[in-house]
């Protein structure tokens, strides 16, 4: 449909190189939800704003990567899961596009780690997985407990702004008794 001239509501385009957009428009630009496919094989189903990717969505490539999480104006930013087809996985925090925060890592074996990253590179690994009773960070061992009548404390090597840090990002920080099987997410 047109509205003064413009591409408004819903509508499936077809391009010449074979790309198809099936969405939502505004103005002239895919605005809202939408399933681009592009000649190459790349596909993106999510939020758009503008005609850039924003918001929660999913975008795949013929070779298997697979990233599910959060754009703003076409960069990863906010929450997301990135994996490879190996079976590796980095799941975490992302900033204009690049691996930024804390965030869990799965290896190709299963073996999963907590890290840091920033501006797209590996900081510092927090801990590893392990079952049964322990100090945790998000799930994950870390030697050492906290106690917050202290006027300090580390757990693994972590100082008190990061442990803040940790706990701004949703993540439990101490001592609990408890099993965990950590969900990274499905995608």
């Amino acid at each position: 449909m047109y509205c003064a001239g413009a591409k408004e509501g819903h509508g499936t385009f077809t391009w010449s190189d074979g790309a198809i957009y099936k969405g939502s428009l505004s103005n002239n630009h895919f605005h809202g939800c939408g399933d681009y496919r592009w000649h190459d094989g790349r596909r993106y189903k999510g939020g758009w704003e503008k005609s850039k990717l924003h918001g929660m969505g999913r975008m795949t490539w013929p070779d298997g990567r697979c990233y599910r999480g959060y754009y703003i104006r076409d960069r990863k930013h906010g929450e997301g899961c990135f994996r490879w087809p190996s079976g590796v996985q980095y799941s975490g925090q992302w900033l204009q596009g690049k691996q930024h925060g804390m965030a869990r890592y799965k290896y190709l074996g299963g073996k999963v780690r907590f890290g840091r990253w920033e501006d797209g590179s590996h900081v510092e690994w927090l801990g590893t997985l392990r079952l049964g009773l322990s100090s945790w960070i998000g799930g994950f061992e870390a030697p050492g407990s906290w106690n917050s009548c202290s006027k300090g404390f580390r757990v693994g090597g972590l100082s008190h702004a990061d442990k803040r840090y940790a706990e701004k990002a949703g993540l439990k920080v101490g001592v609990f008794r408890e099993t965990y099987s950590p969900q990274l997410l499905d995608v």
